[in-house]
């Protein structure tokens, strides 16, 4: 069988080009992976030395605040000793623009101020006092009204609630005393608790009256019994006075 030796000899040459074209992709291709490493290790050291660029130049900057804000005491004293070195002249107006003269005249009119303002404020203090006082006279007052009508009425809670909250036993100032009102309407337990609490038993009314003679006009015997023990351990050889 004869071979086409022409046809052979294109087969040869595109075998040839072909396995040159394929070395050459196989070249390009690790020529394309060292120049991205390349170009990659580029762009890295760049940035480092960006960063590091940026990083000086703010620690430059930081230092620089920090000799700025050092530095802003010992300037300050340097001008108010220059300022106190050269005094106030007569007309001499400061950067604030206010003459010697009118600065003397403000700090008075603080002062006149501050004076004004502590004599308001303790005016008020004394106000306040004195309110409190009349608020305190007035709730006592209030407690002993509710303390007699608590009494009169036989409310036991009520009589044990405000004298547990400060109301007097005896107040000096009614001329019937608690016990008196709470016998008059024949409440035995609030009498009980009245001598209990050291309600005085010889005390007279505005008639004149003790505690045992309303007792002894009221029906209720066991009321009777109770100021009448009471009287005789108070003055056990005295006779009661009617």
């Amino acid at each position: 069988m004869e071979v086409d030796r022409g046809a052979l000899i294109l087969r040869r040459k595109a075998g040839l080009i072909e396995g040159m074209s394929g070395k050459q992709s196989r070249r390009g291709k690790k020529e394309e992976k060292i120049l991205d490493e390349v170009r990659e290790r580029v762009i890295r050291e760049s940035m480092n030395l960006k960063e590091k660029e940026s990083i000086r130049q703010a620690r430059e900057a930081e230092l620089e605040a920090l000799k700025e804000i050092s530095d802003l005491p010992n300037r300050r004293i340097q001008e108010i000793d220059r300022e106190v070195r050269s005094g106030f002249k007569k007309k001499e107006k400061r950067k604030w623009g206010i003459s010697r003269k009118i600065l003397r005249r403000v700090v008075r009119w603080a002062i006149l101020i501050g004076v004004i303002a502590a004599v308001i404020g303790i005016s008020a203090v004394v106000r306040g006092r004195r309110e409190a006082q009349l608020q305190a006279q007035l709730a006592a007052e209030e407690a002993v009204r509710n303390l007699y009508e608590a009494a009169s009425e036989g409310n036991l809670q009520m009589v044990q609630y405000l004298v547990d909250e400060g109301a007097p036993i005896e107040p000096p100032d009614y001329r019937t005393s608690l016990l008196h009102v709470a016998v008059t309407g024949s409440h035995l337990d609030v009498v009980e608790y009245l001598l209990a609490e050291g309600a005085d038993v010889n005390r007279t009314d505005s008639n004149g009256h003790t505690v045992i003679y309303l007792a002894e006009e009221r029906p209720n015997l066991a009321v009777r019994r109770v100021v009448t023990e009471a009287f005789a351990e108070a003055s056990p050889e005295g006779s009661p006075v009617r």
